[in-house]
């Protein structure tokens, strides 16, 4: 076990003095500073006084990065994963809105104290599942200055006024490395509600620092980091963007450095990561059903097999009835489609070859899934029915590279980090703050800042430029005009006449504003995000 420094030793003695008495205690501090570190050292005074402690983080990656520290201590926990396989909790599929309940079992009650690291990523509605464990204390390990919860602005526990202790010397990148410099920088503007990029210029040593290698080296660098023999230490390097738009393009550039062109969208023994958790629902010995976890969000796992078939999904009929709210629900008729998906069996060491199914072209998961939220504006219980069939649909992708989101909770040893990507984000100083902390403190050892612009050496932009194929683009779209029409719903009728009314005074409206108009007055279907702007758009013109 790593010795602590005084600061982390006193913090740990408060804290166990604080779970002890069954309150909840608050670890914070910058990212690096050893939260981690100290958590063990805590957890391992807790087992010497026999107390029963549970690992947990609110992702995979970071609980993968809790249980590492734990085994290299020696510590062996009755529980070690995410606060939600913890609880039992999985978002609902009853309602147009996605919110937590409990599927599974809540396995919190065998344990006196429960670990939560990375609490700068647990939400309000995560947060009142957790206060409801008390008397169960819980050890919170969090950084105000990562990212928050989506769309939220702070982490809730940040201002509940439990015990807490603050650690400051930042341990994990080691001294006189200039990564410590800039997230020092960085989070000194917070504060101040200004914020400038002075910290990403090159400051380094042979092998640790930042550095900003030009777009030919920063080329030959991504291909020496990018290897067949990267499966082999996954964490040794990772790219960093933040938009899902360069992410898709640095993975699909070093996946065909690694495999070239092939006929499937992976091959056997292929690294993949599952952008959405991979269930299955069984019974227990209690004869209840419950859902249960085969691959959590952001696990990553390897390609056993893969194969090209037809999949038919098939979606009952529902009865006209009246709710226990009043609210009528209309009959649907029943449907069935068939689509072509890629059979994928992913390695997976508790429960063997796992088999999911995979679209050929996402463009059909988006056509069914629009006619199915259309149903279920007609009739509720088609929520579940949508859920059920989005829980089918694997979304694996390569591993390569990722947002700066998703990163938050692991740790790599040299992070490749697009800087233009990063820089051309919008929103307030404070948001882009965070967002460049974050990135800056998810290396180890080496942060590579990336510009692939086109005004300088262009090598890497070009190359970037050129991965714009989507998979499935070759493919035909799913007939559903055989299926039976619905009758629209009175939102649905609403925003028609909100089109109408708005298409009549087009001399008031911009020309995106037109086309966008125009282009819903010829679909079947209009989204949720698309009425919110008819609705937006509407009420700037009066039209109610």
């Amino acid at each position: 076990m790593m010795p602590l420094n005084p600061s982390q030793r006193s913090a740990a003695a408060a804290a166990v003095h604080a779970l002890t008495s069954r309150r909840p205690f608050l670890l914070i501090g910058p990212a690096g500073t050893g939260k981690t570190t100290t958590a063990v050292a805590i957890i391992d005074t807790l087992n010497a006084i026999n107390l029963r402690v549970a690992a947990t983080a609110p992702t995979h990656a970071a609980a993968k990065v809790l249980a590492r520290k734990l085994k290299a201590a020696g510590l062996e926990l009755g529980f070690c994963g995410t606060i939600h396989s913890l609880l039992g909790l999985s978002p609902s599929s009853d309602d147009a809105v996605r919110r937590l309940r409990r599927t599974g079992e809540n396995k919190a009650s065998g344990f006196d104290v429960v670990v939560l690291d990375e609490a700068s990523m647990v939400g309000r509605e995560l947060q009142a599942e957790i206060d409801e464990l008390a008397p169960l204390a819980v050890l919170y390990l969090g950084d105000s200055a990562q990212l928050p919860p989506v769309m939220e602005a702070n982490a809730p526990v940040f201002s509940s006024g439990i015990d807490m202790a603050e650690l400051r010397e930042i341990v994990r990148q080691g001294n006189g490395n200039p990564i410590i410099e800039a997230a020092s920088d960085i989070r000194a503007q917070m504060p101040l509600g200004t914020f400038d990029y002075g910290w990403a210029t090159a400051s380094h040593d042979e092998k640790k620092g930042i550095f900003c290698p030009p777009g030919a080296e920063a080329v030959n660098l991504l291909r020496e980091a990018f290897t067949p023999y990267w499966a082999l230490d996954p964490d040794a390097a990772r790219v960093l963007a933040f938009t899902n738009r360069r992410v898709a393009q640095y993975n699909r550039l070093i996946r065909t450095w690694l495999y070239g062109e092939t006929e499937t969208p992976f091959v056997p023994d292929e690294r993949v990561v599952c952008r959405r958790p991979i269930v299955r629902w069984q019974s227990n010995l209690s004869g209840k059903v419950v859902r249960e976890t085969l691959f959590h969000t952001l696990e990553e796992t390897t390609v056993a097999s893969i194969k090209r078939t037809m999949h038919i999904f098939n979606f009952p009929p529902q009865p006209d009835e009246r709710a226990e709210n009043g609210e009528h629900w209309q009959a649907i008729e029943g449907w069935e489609i068939e689509m072509p998906v890629w059979a994928v069996w992913l390695h997976n060491e508790a429960f063997g070859p796992v088999l999911t199914l995979m679209p050929v072209d996402p463009g059909h998961v988006r056509q069914i899934d629009a006619r199915l939220i259309s149903e279920a504006r007609l009739n509720r219980r088609r929520w579940g029915h949508r859920y059920g069939f989005l829980e089918k649909i694997a979304d694996l992708r390569s591993p390569y590279a990722m947002t700066v989101h998703c990163s938050q909770g692991a740790t790599f040893d040299r992070v490749f980090i697009d800087f233009a990507d990063l820089a051309a984000a919008k929103g307030a100083p404070l948001f882009r703050q965070r967002l460049a902390y974050t990135a800056i403190t998810r290396p180890a050892d080496a942060a590579l800042l990336l510009h692939p612009t086109q005004d300088s050496d262009c090598l890497l932009a070009a190359a970037l430029a050129a991965q714009f194929t989507t998979p499935g683009d070759d493919e035909e779209p799913l007939d559903l005009d055989g299926l039976p029409l619905l009758p629209p719903s009175e939102a649905e009728k609403n925003l028609r006449a909100k089109i109408d009314a708005l298409l009549r005074r087009q001399n008031f409206l911009t020309l995106w504003e037109r086309e966008f108009l125009a282009s819903l007055a010829k679909r079947r279907n209009v989204t949720q995000k698309q009425g919110v702007i008819i609705k937006r758009i509407a009420a700037r013109e009066g039209i109610l």
